[in-house]
């Protein structure tokens, strides 16, 4: 279960792991609370409200129909993945009384129920907790606290990038265009270094015509390419990656970017320190990025110093491949199923 069939980490993850899944003789259907925004994958029959729902009712109206469902499918296990799918998860759960499934969720943000949502999430999650659910984070906190599993998100095939001559490098961020990624920051950075090589924002999200207008305010040669099924077309071997999240889970766009071996500039965040390690291309705030994208201009063949080395790139994708992650997410459901049982049992007592 989760917000939209495609568009973010959380959906691209799940996808991949459809055919390992399969493999192990696991059938993984996706089904999503939100029609798709334009451009991405769509299916009515795996979307749980029709139009653009809000508030309350967007959930009763998803929860309802995935109890439908749940009742005419009869799954083993219901995975939910962050927030939304949580509550929807939940009152499937109790629309649901005689049915038997185990109840999985993935936390893919350390900013997830946090501000106004943190009162819910305390409510959410016990509830989940008390019908048997299996949570499972997909990065390592830190310190590492060992009350919950970790999955990483597997990686994708990589399709080589496009070489280009004589272009200089430019920035590219990949991500929802959402306030918590601040992409604006990094318009402001390019602004005030010089950069005058462009910069490609692929993705869709409500900050996208502000982060337009940004851009033209600041006279900054952005192209804003909207979603695209495979975010990398965009991408040329000579480009930057960039990405100044406040917070992250699995930074999963930053990993695709590493397995690309393109240079890497990434915010001063556990979840990118988490991958990165002692990074040159760490930076702590937008005065160090300002400072890191002049050294570029100023010699463009410094770029090459914001890759990662070889033999770290090679652990970061072998502990992201897609059958090592199917066979641990083999191991949750079937554990889950019996968790699942026990809890039906004594409920029946």
């Amino acid at each position: 279960m989760l917000i939209r069939l495609e568009g973010g980490g959380a959906e691209r993850s799940v996808g991949r792991m459809v055919d390992p899944l399969a493999s192990r003789g696991i059938a993984l259907t996706r089904y999503a609370i939100d029609p798709a925004w334009p451009g991405e994958e769509d299916d009515p029959d795996r979307t749980l409200t029709s139009t653009r729902l809000s508030g309350v009712r967007r959930l009763v109206v998803a929860s309802l129909n995935l109890a439908r469902l749940v009742r005419q499918h009869r799954p083993d296990v219901l995975h939910l993945h962050c927030e939304a799918p949580e509550i929807v998860g939940l009152l499937t759960r109790i629309l649901t009384p005689g049915q038997r499934f185990g109840l999985v969720v993935t936390n893919h943000s350390m900013g997830s129920w946090s501000g106004r949502r943190a009162l819910l999430g305390h409510l959410v999650s016990p509830l989940l907790k008390a019908f048997g659910a299996v949570f499972v984070d997909c990065f390592q906190s830190d310190p590492p606290d060992g009350r919950d599993p970790v999955i990483f998100n597997p990686i994708g095939t990589s399709e080589a990038l496009r070489v280009t001559q004589g272009d200089g490098p430019r920035l590219v961020l990949i991500g929802r265009l959402i306030e918590s990624k601040r992409i604006d920051a990094v318009l402001t950075a390019a602004k005030q270094a010089g950069w005058r090589h462009g910069i490609v924002i692929v993705g869709a999200g409500y900050a996208l015509e502000p982060l337009q207008e940004a851009s033209v305010r600041l006279g900054i040669d952005a192209t804003f390419t909207g979603h695209q099924s495979d975010p990398w077309a965009s991408v040329r071997s000579t480009d930057i990656f960039v990405t100044a999240s406040a917070f992250e889970g699995e930074p999963l766009t930053l990993i695709e970017a590493i397995q690309r071996e393109l240079p890497v500039l990434a915010s001063d965040i556990p979840g990118h320190v988490r991958v990165l390690g002692d990074h040159a291309g760490i930076f702590r705030n937008e005065p160090e990025l300002v400072e890191i994208l002049a050294q570029i201009i100023s010699e463009p063949g410094l770029a090459t110093k914001y890759k990662l080395a070889s033999r770290k790139t090679h652990q970061i994708l072998a502990d992201r491949d897609p059958e090592n992650i199917a066979s641990q997410w083999e191991s949750i459901y079937s554990g889950t199923l019996r968790t699942s049982r026990k809890f039906r049992s004594k409920d029946a007592r």
